[in-house]
């Protein structure tokens, strides 16, 4: 279906994009938000970014060598390396995830929340859209990067949660 639409300027917005969700962006990106958690003294959110980031783009790398999919033949643009899972989608899913769950309660009003939260729903989902419209990546090559985001980003939250309460009920021991 997308590539019934391959045109010049949709091309063109597919690529910015894309661009998005380079590595280097999204590095940028991730040591701005750690360095803003850093500040604001929200220290289990940075080691949230911290620690999902890493395991996601560590296992992404290792997933994409024990499985050796070659990408798509004529693809847009020139991307090299295997395909499976698409780093851009595994990465955008986590980053923009976690730009919503360190913002969202900052956020005054259903209106403008809905609005930032949808936002970025929309960035991910473009930027894995973006991924198969230029032919750099079969729709299973996402799917299984949005899995892979998800699931370090359901686990680093889980397990940071797990930490928190811990330390809450052992600090609260004894009191009542």
């Amino acid at each position: 279906f997308l590539y019934l639409y391959q045109e010049g300027i949709m091309i063109n917005m597919m690529i910015l994009i894309t661009r998005i969700a380079d590595p280097i962006s999204l590095a940028v990106l991730t040591i701005c938000l750690f360095v803003y958690l850093i500040i604001k003294k929200e220290k289990i959110s940075a080691s949230i970014v911290a620690f999902s980031t890493i395991l996601a783009i560590s296992s992404e790398w290792v997933l994409k060598m024990g499985f050796g999919r070659t990408r798509p033949m004529a693809g847009i643009i020139s991307v090299t390396g295997y395909s499976f899972p698409s780093a851009h989608a595994t990465l955008s899913l986590l980053f923009f995830s976690l730009v919503i769950y360190s913002f969202k309660d900052e956020i005054v009003g259903r209106f403008y929340k809905g609005a930032f939260i949808l936002g970025n729903i929309l960035l991910i989902v473009l930027i894995g859209m973006s991924r198969v419209y230029l032919n750099v990546h079969y729709f299973s090559d996402v799917i299984g990067g949005f899995a892979l985001g998800l699931f370090w980003l359901s686990l680093s939250i889980l397990t940071f949660d797990i930490i928190i309460n811990k330390k809450h009920k052992k600090a609260n021991f004894g009191k009542a």
